[in-house]
């Protein structure tokens, strides 16, 4: 990790719908909080500085991985609204309550 890299790295994959991954990022802008989108099979996932890092693999799977979360654990998972995952990304970053989808 290089302390001078201040963003959420979003991995993508080829199969993924570009609606989704602008949801994800109007979530984290709303929030205020910066980003990169990074090709899946192109990039090693890593963290930057700000320890929260997101995976979208198909359509409507997104992970959103912490640093302090044990290996391959991921706190958000599927079938979520891009814009919540982006917001709740963000959240994680500052430390407050997540957004939880209403049923």
């Amino acid at each position: 990790m290089k302390q001078s890299e201040v963003y959420v790295p979003i991995y993508v994959s080829d199969t993924v719908n570009q609606l989704l991954i602008k949801e994800i990022c109007a979530g984290l802008e709303e929030e205020g909080v910066p980003y990169v989108c990074k090709h899946l099979a192109e990039e090693t996932i890593r963290f930057t500085s700000l320890r929260v890092t997101i995976v979208v693999k198909r359509t409507n799977e997104i992970a959103i991985f912490h640093e302090k979360l044990p290996d391959r654990a991921y706190l958000i998972e599927k079938d979520l609204n891009g814009r919540k995952a982006g917001q709740n990304a963000a959240r994680m970053v500052k430390g407050q309550p997540l957004v939880i989808e209403e049923e």
